[in-house]
């Protein structure tokens, strides 16, 4: 695909336990078109938060390529890789993984900051951002004063101040219950769609991959598409 903002061809990871090597993926090829809403399936210690992080650049493969908007990442040194990443691609975290000792706004104003924003522009994003995800009135509180829900929404802020062109999410809704999930989702899926940003969710719900536009598996090391929909509603 062309015209993909993420491609990877034959990657492959492994790690090392003791004196034992194991393999948590073989050649893995995919392609995810700018827009796209994929969502990665596999069972527990598949390898999909490894593929995440192969796809940030936070972590290198054994062989194989990573292309993010027709940038090589296995090309680059690990300080290359975080600029890049600080510009062009978003990390929502189960949980949460925001920084204590920083009040809610801090923690938005910190990605902009890295990457060079004025201190009046960052201030009126992070503001604005804060008030479409219902937080307005939170900005100068800390983390731990917050609910789960509440500092999930402030992590999918966080993650969308810089608009990055690639949204990696990985169970941002798996430490919520239910209904406060629910709504974390629909904001996050609301708003990856408002700023037509790229996004690949981890995910063990179904109900959630439902909502994407493609699923993607990883089964015995092995990348699959699902394209039988119809037999999983």
């Amino acid at each position: 695909m062309s015209d993909s903002l993420v491609r990877i061809d034959n990657l492959s990871k492994s790690f090392r336990e003791g004196e034992a090597v194991r393999y948590i993926f073989h050649d893995l090829n995919a392609a995810i078109a700018p827009g796209e809403f994929v969502v990665l399936l596999g069972r527990s210690g598949s390898g999909k938060s490894t593929l995440l992080n192969l796809l940030s650049g936070i972590d290198q493969p054994d062989r194989g390529t990573v292309m993010i908007a027709g940038q090589n990442f296995t090309t680059l040194s690990e300080r290359q890789r975080t600029l890049f990443r600080r510009r062009h691609i978003g990390f929502i975290f189960q949980f949460y993984n925001l920084i204590p000792t920083l009040t809610v706004l801090e923690n938005l104003l910190l990605p902009l900051e890295l990457i060079g924003t004025s201190d009046s522009v960052a201030r009126q994003q992070a503001q604005a951002l804060l008030d479409e995800v219902g937080l307005a009135d939170r900005a100068d509180s800390y983390p731990d004063r917050l609910s789960g829900g509440e500092q999930q929404r402030v992590a999918v802020a966080r993650a969308l101040i810089h608009r990055p062109r690639l949204l990696l999410a990985d169970e941002p809704t798996g430490n919520l219950d239910a209904e406060t999930g629910q709504q974390v989702l629909n904001l996050f899926t609301g708003l990856a769609q408002q700023y037509n940003m790229t996004t690949l969710m981890v995910t063990h719900s179904l109900e959630v991959a439902r909502l994407a536009d493609r699923i993607l598996t990883i089964r015995d090391g092995q990348l699959f598409e699902d394209t039988d929909m119809e037999n999983r509603r």
